[in-house]
């Protein structure tokens, strides 16, 4: 679990994070918009998945500047999705990968 205030922390502590809209909330895991329900965390980077992620509700969503406007908060801007994933998904969710001693 990790509330969405500490993930925007790590994001801006590696010059990722753009802007936190919305209130702080707690996530419990990240998913994909495919399985997305309340309480988990969801990124999305292509147009593509907008829909779907929407449809969902996710608890939370980090996306791109150019993709913010087509989800409600609260939501996480990143410059790249992509490592702001790997990044959280690591530090947060993986839990195997931490307790593997993999850096």
């Amino acid at each position: 679990m990790a509330n969405l205030s500490e993930i925007a922390e790590l994001l801006d502590r590696r010059n990722l994070l753009i802007e936190q809209i919305g209130d702080d909330k707690e996530l419990a895991a990240m998913s994909p918009s495919e399985h997305a329900v309340e309480g988990t965390l969801v990124c999305v980077d292509s147009a593509e998945h907008c829909a779907s992620t929407v449809e969902a509700s996710p608890g939370a969503v980090i996306t791109s500047e150019s993709l913010q406007q087509r989800f409600g908060p609260p939501i996480l801007v990143t410059s790249n999705v992509k490592l702001a994933h790997a990044i959280v998904r690591a530090a947060f969710f993986d839990y195997e990968v931490r307790e593997s001693g993999w850096g």
